[in-house]
């Protein structure tokens, strides 16, 4: 341990005075890491709690976890090869992509701040078929029926 130390203390007191950038590139690369972490990263799933009710949420978490997984697989995977055939421009792919997913989200995504389910069900446009069952995103399924006398759903008082 003390070797390696003092390889990398002796790496820095070359002759080359820039010697320390990689050391902060990692601090940066980390300060990104956690900063996407706490902002952007739980976007997707902090709006899928909002669109969907206790009974559908399983399922769209499922889907929204797969999607976001696949998708960062993709990236990683395609990333380099794109790189090495348009150089430092790869990035104008992303910032388009970027441009018009804003664009997307301006036009078509309803706030959803201060609302109740019921609400946002509206919006997003869900709705009972003929038989009375909720195929849209808010499914009520989870909510026990009062008429039934079951014990499951019983509430006692008694301590």
């Amino acid at each position: 341990m003390k070797r390696a130390y003092e390889e990398t203390i002796a790496n820095l007191n070359t002759t080359d005075p820039y010697a320390w950038i990689a050391y902060l590139s990692i601090v940066f690369v980390i300060l990104y890491i956690i900063a996407f972490a706490i902002g952007l990263g739980p976007i997707p799933f902090i709006i899928t709690t909002e669109m969907f009710r206790q009974g559908a949420r399983p399922a769209a978490m499922m889907i929204v976890g797969s999607t976001n997984w696949i998708s960062n697989f993709i990236v990683g995977l395609l990333f380099p090869i794109a790189q090495d055939k348009i150089g430092a421009f790869v990035f104008l792919f992303f910032m388009v992509v970027c441009g018009l997913t804003c664009v997307f989200v301006w036009i078509k995504v309803p706030e959803t701040k201060h609302k109740t389910f019921e609400e946002i069900q509206r919006l997003f446009g869900g709705q009972d078929d003929d038989a009375g069952n909720d195929w849209g995103v808010a499914n009520d399924s989870y909510i026990p029926d009062p008429s039934k006398k079951s014990s499951k759903y019983a509430i006692t008082t008694s301590l």
